[in-house]
């Protein structure tokens, strides 16, 4: 089987790296990956940048259909992933561009035979495979809210050791502080960047699935406040950030977003570029491809990088693009927009 010659452009990339790009819409980032594991070896330090790239720029078919069960829209989820791609292979080309050797090259190499025989085999290994990425995820967030929990269990524990009362500082906290500034550029405004900032940072440094679990059950207490408005019903704002609908029982915990700014958290938190993503997709390659270890360690920092800036920069457009036609003031001053 050859790479169609049609998703190659003469002079920017070869059919390995298009092939990676197009397959990772569908499948999981190392089953994409493995697709051209013949050849890895083959490619150029360049290449293998961009194939990493993308990886962490982009969310695959499989894990977006389970995200969208968190409650986040599966319009900006997938607009999300697939708006990345391409920034994310200009962002690669940028950091690290092509030689001339490389850009010459226009021999095609040929890959394995599919083993599936007919269309009922590929179905059962399709469904097959996505048990196993099914259950991954779901003990990858076990672990990681693991994780969370003994981060901030031990900034507390750590405070109490020197007289300090840190009960109310979390590293969701810390977070909401550092990305900050990202966050604002993106174009959300003030009131709701330390939300965002919150999650972006978990993103990056725990996992994508925290975060947009969190932005899901954002976007639910919104539908309940909009539908509490629409009965002629009123709210309140607790101190601690929460919305308490008058005439019912109900605490919106966290609050709600302006559909503008879940917008942009949607677009800025689609794609696999936390830390977790980029150890699998590290030891994935390695292991497809010995001989490029070094290689590839040398380029995985800069890839990862890279792939945050993409799903950033297609925040921004998401951003930009949000048509805004009917605006709600809050009784504590913030704005409410909808669609």
């Amino acid at each position: 089987m050859y790479t169609p010659s049609f998703l190659i452009h003469r002079n920017a990339f070869r059919g390995e790296t298009t092939l990676v790009y197009v397959k990772a819409k569908v499948h999981d980032k190392a089953e994409s990956t493995i697709v051209v594991r013949p050849l890895l070896e083959k490619m150029s330090k360049a290449e293998l940048h961009t194939v990493m790239t993308n990886s962490f720029a982009t969310l695959s078919g499989s894990t977006v259909a389970a995200y969208i069960l968190y409650g986040v829209p599966a319009n900006y989820l997938i607009a999300g992933s697939f708006m990345s791609a391409p920034a994310g292979l200009a962002l690669s080309k940028l950091a690290y561009p092509d030689d001339v050797t490389t850009l010459r090259s226009s021999r095609r190499h040929a890959l394995p035979d599919a083993r599936e025989t007919g269309f009922i085999e590929a179905l059962v290994a399709g469904a097959t495979a996505a048990i196993g990425v099914i259950t991954h995820l779901v003990a990858n967030l076990i672990a990681f809210i693991c994780i969370l929990a003994f981060m901030n269990d031990a900034i507390i524990w750590f405070g109490a050791r020197v007289g300090l009362d840190l009960e109310t500082v979390t590293f969701q906290v810390i977070c909401s502080y550092v990305f900050w500034p990202f966050v604002f550029l993106m174009g959300v405004p003030m009131a709701e960047c330390g939300v965002v900032a919150r999650m972006v940072g978990i993103k990056i440094l725990f996992s994508e699935l925290l975060a947009l679990e969190d932005l899901g059950t954002l976007h639910k207490n919104r539908v309940t406040l909009e539908r509490h408005l629409e009965g002629n019903g009123t709210f309140t704002w607790t101190d601690s950030g929460d919305i308490a609908l008058s005439g019912t029982n109900v605490t919106l915990s966290g609050g709600v977003l302006t559909p503008r700014t879940e917008t942009i958290a949607t677009f800025a938190l689609c794609g696999f570029s936390d830390v977790y993503a980029y150890c699998l997709l590290l030891a994935v390659l390695s292991a497809a491809a010995p001989s490029r270890k070094q290689d590839l360690v040398g380029v995985s920092g800069r890839a990862w990088i890279c792939g945050i800036v993409a799903c950033f920069l297609s925040a921004c457009m998401a951003g930009a693009v949000f048509s805004r036609q009917r605006i709600i003031p809050y009784a504590s001053g913030r704005l409410f927009m909808t669609h």
